[in-house]
């Protein structure tokens, strides 16, 4: 495996060390074998905010260097227990699910990779990143951070009367739709749930979480499969929110 980080050595000896500590204590009971190339980039690269993503059929995962930009320094020995190391690692956990998953399910991640359209596949990708990141969350490692997110996540009143593919904001149905399988995954406890949608602002977005949640449940008794028909009616419960969202 090619471990890469161009622009600074230092961040490139530190990259091997995390990602041989992930293999070797989280990752033992994913299937890594198509896994050619870790590459660590710096986050300006990017034009949007992001961490982590997996490219090239399942090949290759990138990280940015946003997290590591908040590390105090570069040794793992000292970093146990920092809150942005432990998101690091979560976070390429997630990515080396999704490295599995594509394995396990290529043809849902290749209706991914080759829609022309990317609301046609909502539903897909939302199942898929709903299953990579309910596993990372498993771990443990971020508990605070989840609850951080969750709450900001029902602060925020969501009115997303818009459908765009670049506006990262509660404003965008689409960036909403986007989010839901974190807030799904990270709030798993049936009685921290329960209090989230009793304090959520937007009593459509209440309804839609719970008829979300109803299609991943019915989902998850389905097992492992690799075919768009079983996410139909998921992707009809996203399709129906959509006018209601863009019209209230």
């Amino acid at each position: 495996m090619n471990i890469i980080c161009s622009y600074n050595d230092n961040l490139k000896s530190f990259l091997v060390e995390i990602v041989q500590f992930v293999l070797t204590k989280y990752a033992k009971d994913l299937d890594l074998s198509n896994l050619t190339e870790v590459e660590l980039f710096k986050k300006e690269d990017f034009p949007y905010s992001l961490d982590g993503r997996t490219t090239k059929g399942g090949t290759k995962i990138i990280l940015t260097s946003r997290l590591f930009e908040l590390l105090p320094c570069f040794s793992i020995e000292k970093l146990n227990g920092n809150a942005d190391f432990n998101l690091i690692l979560e976070t390429l956990y997630h990515e080396m699910g999704h490295v599995n998953d594509w394995l396990l399910m290529p043809r849902l991640y290749r209706a991914v990779a080759d829609a022309s359209d990317p609301k046609d596949v909502m539903a897909v990708q939302f199942w898929l990143e709903y299953i990579a990141e309910k596993r990372s969350c498993l771990l443990g490692l971020s508990q605070k951070a989840h609850i951080d997110f969750c709450e900001v996540f029902i602060s925020w009143k969501w009115p997303a009367k818009q459908f765009n593919y670049e506006d990262a904001s509660m404003n965008n149905y689409f960036y909403l739709v986007k989010v839901i399988p974190y807030f799904l995954a990270r709030s798993i406890d049936s009685m921290e749930r329960a209090d989230y949608l009793l304090r959520m602002r937007n009593p459509i977005l209440k309804d839609f979480i719970s008829d979300l949640n109803k299609e991943i449940k019915r989902l998850e008794t389905i097992g492992l499969f690799d075919s768009v028909e079983p996410l139909r009616p998921l992707s009809q419960v996203i399709n129906n929110y959509r006018p209601t969202f863009l019209n209230s």
